[in-house]
């Protein structure tokens, strides 16, 4: 099951490309997180599936470096990450169709704009952060979680691939989200 990180995530990769929904797929390099952050890897104890154990890892890491953790402790920035790996798996659980990767994307969606998605909310009271405090250090964006793919869509820019695993084969769409359909 080999996994790579799409747009200049992997030292070796070019920092931009345009993925087959002729999107661009530039974005911030991807580092682990507090707690390993790791794809292509099994899970440490805990309750996540295996079946999207990437995916979720790749996404609690993003929304975890994208916030501003200024006058955060590192045990905090620890708990946010595995509150959202925990709140994300919940999610994903019975909603994940590897041989139909955008079916069930909508409700696998994490969100930071006008309203604060309640997985984000979740994350920051079990690290000890207020929601409201958490919500204006984390980018206003959504964030669809798919089998094989991760993607963010950064307020009116156009989605970009933070994740992709070269196992799971995965359908073009116009704005990176596919259908909310079940």
């Amino acid at each position: 099951n080999a996994a790579t990180i799409s747009a200049g995530f992997a030292p070796s990769m070019k920092a931009s490309k345009v993925d087959s929904a002729g999107l661009s797929t530039h974005a911030t390099p991807f580092t682990p997180g507090p707690s390993g952050g790791k794809t292509g890897t099994s899970h440490p104890s805990g309750p996540y599936s295996e079946e999207y154990f990437e995916e979720v890892s790749a996404a609690a890491t993003w929304w975890t470096q994208s916030m501003r953790q200024e006058g955060l402790g590192t045990s905090q920035v620890r708990a946010f990450e595995e509150a959202l790996k925990k709140g994300m798996s919940q999610r994903c659980e019975g909603h994940w169709y590897p041989s139909e990767p955008m079916r069930g994307s909508g409700h696998r969606s994490v969100i930071n704009d006008i309203t604060v998605d309640p997985i984000l909310k979740q994350a920051a009271e079990a690290s000890g952060i207020s929601h409201r405090d958490a919500a204006s250090r984390l980018p206003k964006c959504i964030l669809w979680c798919n089998p094989g793919s991760v993607r963010v869509q950064m307020e009116k820019e156009h989605a970009c691939t933070i994740f992709h695993s070269s196992s799971t084969p995965t359908a073009p769409s116009s704005n990176g989200s596919g259908s909310d359909s079940e």
